[in-house]
């Protein structure tokens, strides 16, 4: 027979962490009544199941924990001893993961301030703590800062680990978002090929740490227009995520985000929405459907679709958003306007102009509520309402709005602003409507002017002021000057949405008819 020496609570506790800690209350009372509710070990338990909730993502528990563990340590005396450091740091860690930048900044500072005074200048832990604290303030955008803290960091590690550890690698890294940031996008890539060299010669080429530093090259191409290589550098990074992370872990929505935004720009919104769906089905998994992140995908997906031309589909995911944003936010809160608002545009690109005017008279109440009717976000649902009452043959009702918010966008943004095209288009529309074609020939070629200077002349906005200010030439008896403008409408839409959307259609119709 063999006997077994029974566990202390102490030891009890200790093999817990790891665990689900169902059972986590009854044996923390048999601890205090063993060590007493102020003993040091204790202290040291408090600290390990920090750490535990930590690594499980429960930043609540995490904290309750570790300011426990500091209560005990400052009884104790501890306060300017090496080990409360480390208590103030995961603290800074626990604050950090919940983005509440000012006090990890305060608790690494104190961190610091210990560390200095116990290790000197040139020590490990120092380093580790000037990294945190750049990696602190460049969440904060106080990226010069930051980066001097990366420099004191990578400075005691050249010195104390070499050019070619691991750890240096991270703060090549970490120097090189930083430039990156500020636009400095050659020293950017400096910092992240030495990073890579250091990485392959010590993880490999098939290493996580390697792929997140082939998505920062590829960041650095990206803002450089130089699309194909930074587009090489993206699937480089998804390839080893996937075969090292697996399908489904988070940092996969990174890299294909940043690969759908590619195709994107080159106009190829298939591939753009594949990718932007690998997003969402992550985030799906692994946030839940309610979570911010995975509503921003929803809207991704939705826009590519947009820019697509597929304005069912474009519904279908703008009012997944909305439903989402109804649920968390509530049908007041600023940001499910924004979704009401953005379906109102869509039932307008349609035609369906009740649909519209319903979205749009919705926000406009709720709008009146959050910034009141001088705001320009209430004013821009103001001109909106008004053009889509002019399709509808409610034209007086549609005046009224149009001017209303031509007044507070002229006021607040300025007569060169997009928004301000877009309420002298309105309101040529509403001349058209009303037939007098002069009026609207001169509102819309106004509006023309503002478009082509801010947004340039084959931007989609300006698509519809081409189509009317052409109708409204053709009823003037301007033939040429018709088929010029409708022309152009055409040609916009169709790059924009292809040849079969209905708007590409309502143009090449017009010119058919003129010509």
């Amino acid at each position: 027979f063999f006997f077994f020496k029974q566990k202390t609570a102490y030891e009890m506790l200790r093999s817990l962490v790891g665990s689900e800690m169902c059972i986590r209350d009854r044996y923390q009372r048999r601890v205090h009544g063993e060590l007493g509710k102020d003993h040091q070990q204790l202290a040291e338990i408090y600290k390990k199941l920090g750490l535990n909730y930590l690594q499980k993502g429960q930043y609540n528990e995490a904290l309750t924990f570790y300011l426990k563990c500091l209560e005990i340590q400052e009884k104790h005396n501890q306060k300017n001893c090496v080990l409360i450091s480390y208590t103030y740091d995961m603290i800074c860690q626990v604050h950090l993961k919940r983005g509440e930048l000012s006090q990890a900044e305060s608790y690494c500072n104190k961190s610091l301030q210990i560390l200095l005074e116990h290790l000197g200048t040139e020590h490990q832990f120092i380093a580790v703590c000037y990294s945190n604290m750049g990696d602190i303030l460049e969440r904060k955008g106080q990226q010069n800062e930051a980066l001097s803290f990366f420099q004191k960091c990578l400075e005691i590690q050249e010195k104390k680990l070499g050019h070619d550890h691991t750890e240096t690698a991270k703060t090549y890294s970490n120097i090189g978002l930083i430039h990156n940031n500020q636009g400095n996008l050659p020293t950017a890539l400096k910092y992240f090929e030495h990073c890579l060299q250091i990485q392959e010669k010590k993880l490999g080429a098939d290493h996580p740490s390697v792929a997140t530093t082939y998505n920062n090259i590829g960041l650095v191409y990206y803002a450089q227009a130089k699309m194909d290589i930074a587009l090489d550098y993206f699937t480089k990074c998804l390839r080893i995520q996937e075969a090292k992370l697996g399908t489904y872990h988070p940092s996969l929505v990174t890299t294909s985000f940043n690969i759908g935004q590619i195709y994107q720009s080159r106009g190829d919104y298939n591939n753009a929405i594949e990718y932007f769906l690998k997003c969402a089905s992550i985030q799906e998994k692994v946030f839940g459907k309610n979570h911010p992140e995975t509503i921003a995908s929803y809207r991704d997906i939705g826009l590519a679709h947009y820019q697509s031309g597929n304005f069912d589909k474009v519904l279908e995911w703008y009012f997944k958003c909305l439903e989402v944003k109804v649920k968390m936010l509530g049908p007041s809160h600023a940001e499910t306007v924004l979704s009401q608002h953005e379906i109102g545009l869509v039932y307008y690109l349609k035609g369906e102009y009740q649909n519209a005017i319903e979205c749009f008279l919705k926000c406009m109440v709720e709008q009146e509520k959050i910034y009141g009717p001088e705001h320009w976000q209430t004013s821009l649902t103001y001109y909106r309402i008004g053009k889509t009452y002019c399709f509808v043959n409610e034209l007086s009702q549609g005046l009224s709005l149009i001017e209303k918010g031509l007044a507070v966008i002229s006021q607040k943004l300025g007569k060169k602003h997009r928004h301000y095209a877009e309420c002298l288009n309105s309101l040529g529309i509403y001349y058209y409507f009303t037939k007098d074609y002069q009026k609207a020939v001169e509102q819309l070629t106004l509006s023309l002017q503002v478009f082509e200077g801010t947004l340039g002349p084959n931007h989609i906005l300006a698509a519809e002021t081409y189509h009317y200010l052409g109708l409204s030439s053709q009823a003037l008896g301007l033939r040429d000057q018709a088929i010029k403008y409708v022309k152009q409408s055409y040609e916009v839409r169709k790059k924009a949405y292809g040849e079969d959307n209905l708007k590409t259609q309502e143009s090449l119709k017009s010119l058919q008819l003129i010509n």
